[in-house]
């Protein structure tokens, strides 16, 4: 299976598609599955709340409406790895804290996505004991 596109969304996609489908297989796994499970979980989360959803936001005035203190995102790891072809691919490992308590930790593509994750990562855990 090959995964061209007249315009390739970014460069990692047209590397991809100048490599062959191993690459492109590659991309699909690490990039776009993760993204379309957060959307849906993003998604599902809404819909049942009847709102557009954002962790990050939804976190941060769960700690404020708990007065559990100022949530804060450190980048902790920068991975590279090389994709075929010599292809430059970065993730990002950003840990979540409130206060020195560490809470949760997220991976992405972005530094936004990884925040993202972290705080998706907070909401599960405390809904999971706190059911609302």
């Amino acid at each position: 299976m090959r995964l061209c596109f007249a315009r390739p969304l970014n460069q990692h996609m047209a590397e991809s598609c100048e490599q062959g489908s191993d690459t492109a297989g590659a991309f699909v796994q690490t990039e776009v599955i993760p993204a379309l499970q957060e959307a849906a979980d993003s998604k599902a989360h809404a819909n049942i709340h009847g709102e557009s959803f954002d962790p990050v936001s939804e976190f941060q005035n769960l700690t404020g409406q708990e007065r559990m203190g100022v949530p804060t995102y450190d980048l902790v790891e920068t991975i590279e790895t090389k994709g075929a072809g010599g292809a430059r691919i970065l993730r990002f490992r950003i840990q979540l804290r409130v206060g020195e308590r560490l809470v949760a930790s997220g991976e992405g593509s972005s530094m936004k996505e990884a925040r993202r994750r972290a705080a998706s990562t907070a909401l599960k855990e405390h809904y999971d004991r706190f059911p609302r």
